[in-house]
This record gives structure tokens, sequence and C-alpha cells, in this order.
């Protein structure tokens, strides 16, 4: 196959295109290097939640922290793991906002970028905010039908829930990008993940090893040159351990946007495969006869994408 010629991802057209396993990688990278430093800063929204997660938690183990060391002779008192789990629960409760919030606001700034007039004004979160604020509720109420859905199939044969969990992964695509209600949010990525789940499985895998291989890597670095800067011997409770799990954590937060992103292109994909709404808009505009002060070619900045047949 020919190589592509770099998009720079300010039109639709742009997005609905067919990919093989590999382009939808290059259209990543190719992605982030023309609005990454744009998307991170409209996403640092969510990344409010995410701190005060964080800390609440470690407030909640800090005080107990003698009680907790390996090798300890005094056990936890309930009242020590009821208040540690209490603030885990609610931690973990923002840590569920904060991602969310990124959901939403990602899918939400793909879609500002693509529907945006001026293909050179970078996009203000207030935009995306604004555009993709009415997804929140459809995201939760939906999704939690969703988690249903799968929780069944994992409990009944345990394969229908990892096929459901993978199909699923679209679904965000499928609300914000198709504006679907409950049903169409449930039945369109079966419908689009037909033929194409291992595709799909292998590309999100992929992308999740090579990403957790690097947070990783850079957390072992880093709790490394502070173990060795540090006094005393490396243990659960040791700075080097702990700026490790946190750069770790801090890796793994910023590198969800590229998972969701791969995720996205792969929706497109499945969506022209499908539906071939690009290639059904140059059909449509066959024919027509061209304004006077319009070029010969088609103005592709004009494409809209229509969905096809919607019964599924």
């Amino acid at each position: 196959m020919q190589p592509q010629a770099p998009r720079p991802f300010t039109r639709p057209q742009d997005y609905y295109q067919l990919r093989d396993f590999g382009r939808k990688f290059e259209a990543t990278i190719e992605f982030f290097k023309h609005h990454g430093g744009n998307l991170y800063r409209v996403l640092l929204l969510s990344l409010i939640p995410f701190v005060i997660g964080m800390i609440i938690m470690g407030l909640s183990v800090f005080p107990f922290m003698n009680e907790l060391k390996p090798g300890s002779t005094t056990l936890p008192a309930d009242a020590t793991m009821g208040m540690i789990a209490t603030g885990f629960g609610a931690g973990g409760l923002f840590l569920m906002v904060s991602f969310l919030l990124m959901t939403v606001l990602l899918f939400g700034f793909i879609k500002c970028r693509m529907e945006k007039e001026d293909p050179n004004a970078p996009i203000t979160p207030a935009e995306v905010w604004a555009a993709s604020r009415g997804y929140i509720l459809p995201m939760i109420g939906y999704g939690i039908v969703v988690s249903l859905l799968m929780g069944v199939g994992f409990v009944l044969l345990f394969i229908p829930g990892i096929y459901l969990a993978y199909a699923f992964a679209l679904l965000p695509c499928v609300i914000i990008f198709e504006n679907a209600g409950l049903s169409e949010a449930i039945s369109r990525p079966l419908s689009l993940i037909q033929g194409k789940w291992w595709s799909t499985f292998g590309l999100i895998l992929v992308g999740s090893m090579a990403i957790g291989l690097v947070a990783l890597t850079v957390a072992g670095i880093v709790g490394l040159i502070v173990a060795l800067l540090s006094p005393g011997p490396l243990s659960l409770d040791s700075p080097g351990f702990t700026a490790g799990t946190i750069a770790r954590l801090i890796i793994n937060y910023a590198a969800y946007p590229v998972i969701f992103v791969l995720i996205a292109f792969q929706y497109f994909n499945l969506v022209e495969r499908r539906d071939g709404v690009s290639l059904q808009w140059k059909i449509d505009q066959l024919g027509q006869e061209p304004k006077a002060h319009q070029a010969d070619t088609q103005d592709d900045t004009l494409f809209r994408p229509s969905y096809g047949d919607q019964t599924y």
C-alpha cells in the first residue's frame, strides 16, 4: 500500500478513513504532533479531581504508616482500617470523576476540532466544555447499563464478557459523535465491531502494553535515582519506591488519552468500513453543479458524516 500523506486532522475527512492496523498508530502520532499540546491543556480540567483523589487517598494512609509497615508487630485497629477504607473510597470516587471528565473532554475535543471552521485556531477549554458537558449524564447512565451487560456476560460464560468489554470501548465515540440514544449506544458498537473484534482487541492490547512498558521503565528509573540519593534500604515506604509509584501513576494518567485516540481512529475506520460515509458524501457531490466561486474540485471542509442506516 502507498504511504498516506500526513493529515492535519482539522476536518472530518481527515478522520473518516479506512486505515490498517499500523496506520491507526501512525494517525495517532500525527494527531498528537498537531494537537497534543492543545488537547492536554483542555484535559487539565480533568486533572483537578485526580489530584484531589490522590491527596485524599494519601492522607488516609499516611497517619498509619507505622502500623502498616511489613513486619510490624502492631495490628491495625478496625477503626484504622475503616478510616483507610473510607479514604480510599472517597479518593476512588474522585478518580472515577476524573476518568469520566477526561473521556468526555477528549472525544469532545476531537469533535470540536473536526467542526471548527478555522483549522488554525486552537480549541479552548470553554469550547470543549460547552460542546461535551451534555454528554456526561448519558455517559454515566449508558455506562451503567453497559457495565451490567458485561457483568452478566462475565458471570455466564466469561468469554461474552470479554467480547462486550472491547466492543463497548467504542461507546464514548458512539455517544459523542453520533448523539446516540440508549438503544443505539448498545446496538451500534456491536454492529460496528462485527468481523473486526480481533483487530480492536489487538489495537487496544498493543497500545496498552506499549504505554505500560514505558510507564514501568520511567517509574523504575525515577525510583532508582531517588533511592540512590536517599539513605536507607529500598522498601515499600522508602522515598524511591514512593517516587516510582507516583511517577507511574502520572505517566499512566497522561497516557490514557493516547489509548482513547487510538480507539477513536478505530471507530472512524469501522464507520467508514460499514457506512462508507466519506465515499457516500463524494458520490452525493457528483452531478451537482459547482458554484461560480468554487473550484472544480470538491471542498472536503464541507463534508459532514451521515451514518447510513440507523436501524440495527
